[in-house]
């Protein structure tokens, strides 16, 4: 119940909009995120569990920059 009322107040469209800036971002640095986690992961494992705040901070940093430097198409921004 609660899922239909939320999923009627926000409109499938407008979260499938929202969603292609991250995909965007996904597709041109997935890379990127996919060796920060893995190192991540080896230092907690190897190292010190300190490091198991990688996550956290790759999530926000994620968010960030799908935020700023992606439109609602997915494609980079031009300019900043």
């Amino acid at each position: 119940m609660l899922i239909r009322v939320l999923d009627e107040g926000f409109g499938g469209v407008e979260r499938a909009e929202k969603m292609e800036r991250f995909q965007g971002l996904l597709r041109d640095t997935w890379w990127l995120w996919f060796g920060l986690l893995t190192v991540g992961t080896l230092l907690a494992v190897f190292v010190s569990p300190v490091f198991w705040v990688t996550y956290p901070i790759a999530v926000f940093s994620f968010a960030y920059f799908g935020l700023l430097r992606y439109d609602e198409r997915g494609k980079p921004k031009d300019r900043l």
